[in-house]
């Protein structure tokens, strides 16, 4: 999708009733973070994850492989971690 100022995004619409309100809702992913849509569809996945909860999603589809790096790695913060260690560290780990 086309914006006026800032890099393209990509928008996924959904339908949430957990929340009163209006049942519409949308997750924006831009083209700069996700230059492709294939990046774009992946990081979707673990959204999907986590707003059916992963029992709902399982039950339609098993999840990739990657799907489940993602989620641990967000989850357990390793990204965060890494960055946190000295580099003569990161090296051994």
């Amino acid at each position: 999708m086309s914006r006026k100022t800032g890099p393209d995004v990509r928008e996924f619409r959904f339908r949430d009733h957990s929340k009163p309100g209006l049942p519409m809702r949308q997750k924006t992913f831009s083209t700069v973070e996700y230059p492709t849509e294939r990046a774009a569809r992946r990081a979707l996945q673990a959204f999907l994850l986590k707003i059916n909860g992963s029992e709902a999603y399982i039950a339609q589809r098993s999840p990739t492989f990657g799907t489940v790096l993602d989620k641990f790695i967000a989850d357990e913060r390793l990204q965060e971690i890494k960055a946190y260690l000295p580099a003569r560290l990161s090296m051994k780990v």
